[in-house]
C-alpha cells in the first residue's frame, strides 16, 4: 500500500513543501505539482482541437483581461478571410471588421429550382461587416425617397428584394448612382458614405443589414455639413 503522501500518478513520496515534485494541495487528490501541469495543458490542448474541428477557419484565440468589472475582458481572434475585435463592456458586446469595409455592389449565391429562388448572404462573407439589427422599407408612394443620410460609425448592406429602385452613394468625391433591381445585388454602404433611395418601383421591398444598433445622434442628416466634415467626423 503506498504511503499517505504519496502522488497517485508517480508514487513518488514527497514533503508538502519539498523541492521538485510538490503537492499543490494534498486535500484535492494527492497530485503532484507536476501532473497537475500537464494535465492543465492536456485540457488546453483537447480544447483548442475541438475548436479546429467545429470551426474550420478557426486559427487563434488571444485573451487579455482588462479595466474594472464593467470592462472585463478583450477577446482578439483571427479567422481565415477577415480578422474581428470583440470587446465587451457592461454585458453588452459589439463586433465590428478590423478592416473598413469598401463601398460598392456585391453579389450573393441564387439558387432557382421548382420551387422558386433562393439568396443567402453571411455576414462577414457576402456581407463584409457584422451584422447587428435588419431593417426593411415597403410601401414607398410615386416620387417618394428614403434615406438622404450618412451613418457616423454604422455600416449598412442594402438589397432590393423585391422591385427596384435608384441609389446614389457619395464618400465625399462625387456621387456615384446604382439601379438595384435582382434580389441578388447590393451594395455595401460603409460609415461616412452618404446615400439616397429614389425612384422606386411599386411594390418594391427593399432590405437593410446593418452592423449596429439604432442610433439617432449616428446620424448626419445635412448634406452640406457631410461634405464639409465638420462637427462629426
Amino acid at each position: 500500500m503506498p504511503p499517505k503522501n504519496a502522488c497517485r500518478r508517480c508514487g513518488n513520496v514527497v514533503k508538502a513543501n519539498g523541492n521538485g515534485h510538490r503537492f499543490n494541495d494534498i486535500r484535492h487528490g494527492l497530485d503532484c505539482v507536476g501532473h497537475r501541469k500537464n494535465d492543465a495543458r492536456d485540457r488546453l490542448n483537447s480544447v483548442k482541437f475541438r475548436l479546429k474541428c467545429k470551426f474550420p477557419l478557426f486559427l487563434g484565440i488571444v485573451f487579455r483581461v482588462s479595466g474594472g468589472p464593467k470592462e472585463r475582458a478583450v477577446m482578439a481572434y483571427t479567422v481565415q478571410q477577415n480578422d474581428y475585435l470583440c470587446t465587451q463592456k457592461n454585458d453588452r458586446r459589439t463586433m465590428s471588421s478590423l478592416k473598413e469595409p469598401e463601398c460598392g455592389l456585391i453579389g450573393l449565391a441564387r439558387h432557382d429550382d421548382l420551387r422558386g429562388s433562393l439568396c443567402v448572404a453571411e455576414a462577414m462573407r457576402e456581407v463584409p461587416f457584422a451584422v447587428d439589427r435588419v431593417f426593411w422599407i415597403t410601401d414607398v408612394p410615386a416620387g417618394g425617397e428614403r434615406g438622404g443620410h450618412a451613418h457616423r460609425t454604422c455600416h449598412e448592406a442594402v438589397f432590393a428584394v423585391c422591385g427596384g429602385f435608384k441609389i446614389d452613394v457619395d464618400a465625399g468625391n462625387g456621387r456615384t448612382t446604382y439601379r438595384l433591381e435582382r434580389p441578388e445585388e447590393g451594395i455595401v454602404i460603409p460609415a461616412g458614405v452618404w446615400c439616397r433611395l429614389y425612384d422606386f418601383q411599386p411594390a418594391t421591398v427593399c432590405v437593410v443589414l446593418a452592423s449596429g444598433a439604432y442610433d439617432a445622434a449616428g446620424y448626419v442628416n445635412d448634406y452640406e455639413t457631410f461634405k464639409s466634415g465638420k462637427g462629426w467626423k
